[in-house]
């Protein structure tokens, strides 16, 4: 048994290394235990101990981890529960997690024979994306453990094809080690499905790979293929794709409650993880639904940072200013329950994508055939031709890289999909749903 490697989902977060020559991991602290607040740290690593000492305990939060290499401490630990005890040759490897709650659990459980890991880090569409496998690799017959990013636990918590969690932070295991520890982790297991740059890196080059610099038309050439498709052909699993959200019995209660005082809610959602992903008429597209009908809500959502592009609309009522209160798996089940979603090319977005509820996604570096081309109830708007940039197929992280509209101060491709084209698509939608429910219920044009 390699420590180096069992420790990392126990070592998450802010911590301290004591008894060692070098940091394991570059996040590890190594300072005076006596400097360090009381209940400050999510874990403590002791190399060689011959006895636990107050302050190490004293330093960790409720929930968090003292993991403790070289002899048999655990007389000595009356504050904690013993997680695992594990003894390779003449050294012991303990971990045992400080009382009460409040901290995050990591069960040790036991991986059967017939068993898959599935490594997918990234933002929350990656991790919708990789979801898409794990319904036929259980209806294999496989106990299914998923690596991933806390964003990727957070909005796959609940999937009910997932076994069992190790959770990493972004960088916890530094770059340069990964393959490393993929190789390690990997024989514990009969499959080992690695999605990570399935799509970033392979479909969407990177500026840290020669691809990124190739013409335009050579990206296209090779890139210009279906993300979903390629996550199921590297696990080689079938089609068609099956990703997707799964909302608690108490998030879907919830949701419809909310939409219930809504009446008609279409979701926009303002903003993905890249500079492109930001469309620059969301306010006149908002004052169309506001002059077009008198009881339809806008309901924002986003990230806390989205939350100032919320500020234009602060003393209109039907306007619903949610980036940053409701959270991820809120604003996901929220909008599974309403009449429209709109948005770029964001998690929220992909949440959507197998689900029944109208949306229309405005793409920026990716196609339809890249992003779209497998979700239902979608009006996918692209640049216009006029955008020679576009599709890039880039990952595009900073301007140096991207055109910049100047009037606008967003990315070219996002600023030449104009207002009047997402706003036909918006009536399309509830022309649709008008013409299917026979003109009941409130929609647009409602008086």
């Amino acid at each position: 048994m390699n420590h180096i490697w069992e420790i990392v989902p126990y070592t998450r977060g802010k911590g301290l290394e004591v008894n060692s020559e070098s940091r394991v991991f570059p996040h590890f602290m190594r300072a005076d235990v006596d400097c360090v607040k009381s209940q400050s740290l999510d874990f403590v690593l002791v190399r060689n101990a011959k006895r636990i000492e107050p302050q190490w305990w004293r330093v960790l939060k409720f929930g968090g981890y003292l993991v403790v290499i070289g002899e048999d401490v655990s007389a000595e630990l009356d504050h904690y529960d013993e997680v695992r005890r594990e003894t390779t040759g003449n050294e012991l490897f303990q971990v045992y997690r400080r009382k009460q709650s409040g901290g995050r659990v990591v069960a040790h459980d036991v991986i059967p024979q017939k068993s898959v890991a599935v490594v997918r880090y990234g933002a929350y569409g990656d991790a919708i994306q990789a979801s898409s496998v794990l319904p036929y690799l259980k209806s294999e017959g496989y106990h299914v453990t998923f690596y991933g990013h806390p964003t990727s636990y957070d909005v796959l918590k609940h999937d009910p094809h997932i076994d069992r969690w190790v959770v990493q932070d972004p960088n916890q295991v530094p770059n340069e080690a990964l393959l490393q520890f993929w190789e390690y982790e990997s024989a514990k297991y009969e499959r080992w499905i690695n999605l990570s740059e399935s799509v970033e890196g392979t479909l969407l080059a990177t500026s840290d790979r020669a691809p990124f610099y190739w013409p335009k038309a050579a990206r296209h050439k090779h890139m210009n293929r279906n993300y979903l498709e390629m996550v199921h052909e590297i696990a080689d699993v079938p089609m068609p794709p099956k990703a997707k959200f799964y909302a608690t019995d108490e998030e879907k209660a919830w949701a419809r409650k909310q939409m219930e005082k809504a009446g008609v809610a279409i979701v926009y959602s303002m903003s993905g993880s890249s500079i492109h992903k930001t469309w620059p008429y969301m306010d006149a597209l908002i004052a169309r639904v506001m002059t077009d009908s008198k009881t339809a809500k806008v309901v924002l959502v986003g990230a806390e940072s989205d939350a100032w592009l919320q500020e234009p609309w602060a003393n209109e009522e039907r306007v619903w200013k949610m980036a940053g209160k409701w959270s991820i798996r809120q604003a996901m089940a929220f909008a599974e329950e309403a009449d429209l979603v709109i948005g770029p090319e964001t998690g929220l977005l992909n949440a959507c994508g197998l689900a029944d509820v109208p949306k229309v996604c405005l793409l920026s570096h990716s196609t339809a055939e890249n992003l779209t081309k497998h979700w239902i109830n979608a009006k996918v708007i692209a640049p216009p031709d006029t955008v020679a940039c576009y599709p890039c197929h880039r990952l595009v992280m900073q301007w140096s890289h991207c055109n910049r509209d100047e009037a606008t101060g967003v990315a070219l491709c996002a600023a030449k999909i104009d207002v009047d084209t997402v706003w036909l698509a918006v009536q399309d939608v509830f022309r649709e749903k008008r013409e299917r429910q026979s003109g009941n219920g409130q929609l647009l044009h409602a008086a």
